[in-house]
């Protein structure tokens, strides 16, 4: 069927096409199709309703190329959407998947601008991956759920989003900009995403409320506005991960980063990790630049990881404390410190930073801290050991470090 006849509503086995059109489709009332096609020129007012499309593996049911799409607070509930060079105004949400069904992989190639409001709603064991050939510009604040997936499983667990063509391991020549707020709730078990060349204008807050929940940062991102991270762990075999990893980029905070964490369980599992976890002076590097802060609200039996992170130079100080009440680690590798430095946590692990300024360590729990080598006192340095069977962490774990006060 091409183009809607007037006075005519298609039924739920119709495979429409939209093409260029003068007088387009408008909706006025909730619809159910098989398929949709907009072509390049056309247009398709959704109003307030609902727009169904029948889900079917390997196939796009919602194809959009070069298309104008009208919403008032709308739906757009598909399988398997397309959606390529196209401006989107007015609020709109897009139910994506079904959790009824096989797992599938989705493909938009993206260059697509949002002008309102927009919620990807990603259910069922469903891999989207947006913004492959071409960034997405989103005007107003975004959303984007993760629920589990029927079959779930894999390292992305049952449902997976990404944006850009990025991957874990190499970043990606694309920027994917954020005008409003931006929102990731993985609000069930096994899902992941990754967001690659992120320009976060707005706020950025991350729930992930249960485990098994995989969270990548990557490439060149810059985040203008506070970043807030919230994490539960309620499996202890498959504990969250938040990681930001800039590779050969960098992963830029303006303002403050606070990180939540809850572990129900006893073991040091799950953590979040900003840097690369290698020592490569390559690699690349998370800045938390003059106006940001880095707070840890809540911190319970997981990991947090400091890894080739860069302080600026009129940061006013780095403080960073873990609770005493829990075994959690804190890995501080390959940092570069401007200010003044106050680190506390039940175990820590220090190795191949420079510190420009004073440098406090204190050891709260009774497992080992580990000073490893390899980092540059410029200041003063005081390590305190408030726990244990040691009376202090001794300087002799400093032996292979330079101390020039």
């Amino acid at each position: 069927m091409s183009n809607w006849e007037e006075g005519s509503v298609p039924s739920d086995t119709a495979q429409v096409i939209v093409n260029a059109c003068s007088v387009c489709p408008t909706l006025t009332s909730n619809v159910s199709l098989k398929t949709i096609t907009l072509n390049s020129g056309s247009s398709i007012n959704l109003n307030t309703y609902t727009l169904t499309t029948l889900p079917t593996i390997g196939i796009p049911d919602v194809s959009m190329n070069n298309a104008v799409v009208y919403s008032s607070n709308s739906k757009i509930a598909c399988g398997s959407p397309a959606l390529d060079n196209c401006i989107f105004n007015g609020d709109i949400s897009f139910q994506v998947g079904d959790i009824s069904r096989e797992s599938d992989y989705l493909v938009s190639s993206g260059g697509n601008i949002y002008n309102g409001k927009v919620v990807f709603d990603l259910i069922g064991d469903n891999q989207w991956f947006m913004g492959t050939t071409a960034g997405e510009i989103f005007n107003e604040d975004v959303i984007i759920k993760l629920r589990t997936g029927f079959y779930g499983g894999g390292y992305y667990g049952g449902g997976y989003f990404r944006l850009g063509n990025g991957t874990a391991g190499f970043s990606d020549t694309l920027t994917n900009i954020f005008n409003k707020d931006l929102f990731i709730e993985a609000d069930s078990s096994n899902n992941g995403c990754l967001l690659s060349n992120i320009q976060c204008r707005g706020k950025f807050r991350l729930l992930a409320p249960h485990s098994y929940a995989t969270i990548l940062i990557t490439g060149n991102s810059t985040f203008d506005k506070s970043v807030t991270l919230t994490s539960n762990i309620d499996n202890r075999n498959y504990a969250n991960l938040i990681d930001f990893l800039p590779n050969d980029k960098q992963v830029v905070f303006k303002d403050s980063v606070i990180i939540s964490t809850h572990n129900q369980f006893s073991e040091n599992i799950g953590g979040i990790f900003m840097g690369n976890l290698v020592g490569d002076i390559l690699a690349g590097k998370c800045i938390f630049d003059s106006s940001s802060i880095l707070q840890v609200n809540s911190f319970e039996n997981s990991q947090l990881y400091l890894v080739h992170c860069e302080f600026a130079k009129r940061f006013s100080g780095t403080s960073i404390y873990l609770p005493q009440d829990s075994s959690s680690y804190l890995g501080y590798y390959f940092n570069t410190n401007f200010g003044k430095v106050s680190i506390s946590a039940p175990t820590i692990g220090i190795y191949q930073n420079v510190f420009n300024e004073e440098v406090t360590f204190t050891k709260t729990g009774i497992g080992q801290s580990y000073f490893l080598g390899g980092n540059r006192f410029k200041k003063k340095v005081t390590v305190h050991n408030q726990v244990g069977s040691e009376s202090a962490i001794p300087m002799s774990y400093l032996i292979n470090d330079i101390i020039s006060p």
